[in-house]
């Protein structure tokens, strides 16, 4: 993860990783055939701590009970430690067509994420892949001009801005 906040995904090879983690080539190998792996295992990783947290946090927020989407404060949180990354993408320091294939996986896996708490509350039968979709572009734009100020507003007033407008799509 630091690596990206300081070079473009191609440039990045696997000495650089072992480097970073203060790990041998070989312990690389030994989990990992190529940082593709590593990176699919990252995402993985991601994902399953996003849903983790929601399940063991039980922050009250649900689509049925308020209209908030419960996996956004984790990944508010995830974006805002990992600062650098979304900052450098925007800055031009570590911008290219390889980052951007990054920025595409984080994208689906938004996507993803919204399109399963809608689909396991009592909206997927009233929100159709359109909507669904309207919905994505509104919180990944905010959430992109939250990055490009590299997050300098606080993660609770970015969640209160999407969580009000994402009230206001679903109430109708």
């Amino acid at each position: 993860m630091s690596l990206l906040g300081k070079y473009e995904w191609s440039d990045i090879n696997v000495q650089q990783i072992c480097d970073e983690a203060d790990i041998a080539r070989s312990t690389f190998y030994s989990h990992f055939e190529n940082k593709q792996e590593l990176y699919d295992f990252g995402f993985a990783r991601l994902e399953a701590h996003i849903k983790n947290a929601v399940a063991e946090k039980a922050t009250g927020r649900s689509l049925d009970g308020n209209r908030k989407f419960g996996f956004l404060p984790e990944l508010l949180e995830h974006i805002k430690q990992h600062q650098p990354i979304f900052c450098n993408s925007v800055t031009g320091k570590a911008n290219c067509i390889s980052n951007a294939l990054v920025f595409a996986k984080f994208r689906t896996l938004i996507f993803d994420f919204i399109n399963s708490e809608i689909q396991a509350s009592s909206f997927a039968k009233t929100i159709n892949e359109q909507s669904i979709i309207f919905i994505f572009g509104g919180i990944y734009s905010l959430m992109d001009a939250w990055w490009v100020d590299c997050t300098k507003m606080p993660v609770s007033q970015l969640l209160d801005i999407i969580d009000k407008q994402v009230d206001r799509v679903l109430a109708g």
